[in-house]
């Protein structure tokens, strides 16, 4: 158990940590970011090109997935932050329960997320526009997404407990 009592609260730290830097590659290299979440933005040699407008469209909706995540990785590193180095956590072992069991309970609702981007990761996969490697890609990631948001789920749920 003592393990588990180490383990368990540093994963909100890496979950932060990499929302942030998942968030922020989004900005530095956009197309690469988005492939990496399981979407395969239109090759460039396709046949039916992107118009500048469908391609600024584009580029704002992955700066959008950016956003989102910088901002789930500060709320949880902020949040985990305030539990483990805050005087008032430290000293007062109440204010410690309550902080951690807010970290659990974002914890459990942060699966929505995943959730969500599983489900739309699996509609990407199942349209019949899309071929290939991408539609192969989308169905991995959508598993992926899935598998993450459990394990969020489970660390939420310890953390609560």
């Amino acid at each position: 158990m003592t393990t588990l009592n180490t383990v368990v609260p540093a994963l909100p730290v890496l979950l932060g940590l990499t929302g942030i830097s998942v968030g922020i590659y989004s900005f530095v290299s956009p197309t690469s970011a988005i492939r990496m979440f399981g979407l395969h933005a239109p090759s460039p040699t396709d046949k039916n090109l992107l118009s500048p407008h469908a391609e600024a469209f584009q580029r704002s909706v992955i700066y959008t997935y950016g956003i989102r995540n910088i901002g789930g990785g500060l709320a949880n590193l902020g949040i985990f932050a305030f539990w483990k180095l805050s005087p008032l956590c430290q000293t007062n072992p109440a204010a410690s329960d309550a902080v951690r069991q807010c970290l659990g309970i974002c914890l459990i609702l942060g699966p929505t997320v995943g959730l969500g981007d599983a489900w739309i990761l699996r509609k990407f996969a199942k349209n019949e526009g899309v071929q290939g490697e991408a539609k192969t890609e989308a169905a991995k990631a959508s598993v992926n997404h899935a598998i993450t948001a459990a394990v969020i789920l489970a660390t939420g749920v310890f953390l609560v407990l």
